[in-house]
C-alpha cells in the first residue's frame, strides 16, 4: 500500500540548462534541496536533443546564450513540439526587448541574472503550482443554469396559459 502511494507523489523533474558550470551547479543544489529530481546540462544541442525526444521532465530552467544551440530557438521549438511544458529562462540579457522576445517565444517566466536563489526557488514552485492546478481542472465544465421564471399574460388567451414557465438550460464555460 505505501509503494502507491510514493508512486503517486511523484517528484517534480526540472532540466537545468545552463553553461555556466559555478551557477548550474548551485541552481541544482538548491533544487534538489526543495525535493526537485533536477537534471544538469551544460551545452544547447546536447539539452535539445534530450528534450525533443523523452517527456520526462515538467520544468525547463533555460539560459539563452548557450554553446551548440541558442536558448531562444530551443526555447520557441519547445513550445511547438511541447505546448504544456512549463519553460523558465534565466539569463544574463535583462532589457525590456530580451524579456519580451523571451516571453512571445514561448516562455512562462524569465528571471534576470544576477537573481536571488530564493526567488528562483519561489518562481520554480509557484509554476508547478499553478501547472498542477491547471491538470486537475477540466477543460469545461457544465453548469446548470435556470433561466428566470416568465410570465406570460396575453389578453387572448385564458390565464391558465398564462401561468409562469421554468426553462432549465446548460451553460458552458470553458
Amino acid at each position: 500500500m505505501l509503494w502507491k502511494i510514493a508512486l503517486e507523489l511523484k517528484m517534480p523533474r526540472i532540466i537545468v540548462v545552463e553553461d555556466d558550470p559555478a551557477i548550474g551547479e548551485m541552481l541544482t543544489y538548491h533544487l534538489k534541496d526543495l525535493n526537485f529530481d533536477v537534471q544538469l546540462f551544460n551545452d544547447g544541442l546536447e539539452a535539445k536533443n534530450h528534450l525533443t525526444s523523452n517527456d520526462d521532465f515538467d520544468l525547463v530552467i533555460l539560459d539563452i546564450m548557450l554553446p551548440g544551440y541558442n536558448g531562444l530557438d530551443l526555447c520557441r521549438e519547445l513550445r511547438q513540439l511541447k505546448p504544456d511544458l512549463l519553460i523558465m529562462m534565466l539569463t544574463s540579457l535583462d532589457g525590456e526587448a530580451d524579456r519580451v522576445i523571451g516571453l512571445e517565444l514561448g516562455a512562462d517566466d524569465y528571471l534576470t541574472k544576477p537573481f536571488s536563489v530564493r526567488e528562483c526557488q519561489a518562481r520554480v514552485k509557484a509554476l508547478l503550482r499553478r501547472a498542477q492546478r491547471s491538470s486537475l481542472a477540466p477543460s469545461h465544465v457544465l453548469i446548470p443554469f435556470p433561466l428566470p421564471r416568465l410570465s406570460i399574460s396575453n389578453p387572448s388567451k385564458p390565464s391558465s396559459f398564462a401561468d409562469s414557465l421554468f426553462v432549465p438550460s446548460l451553460v458552458a464555460i470553458t
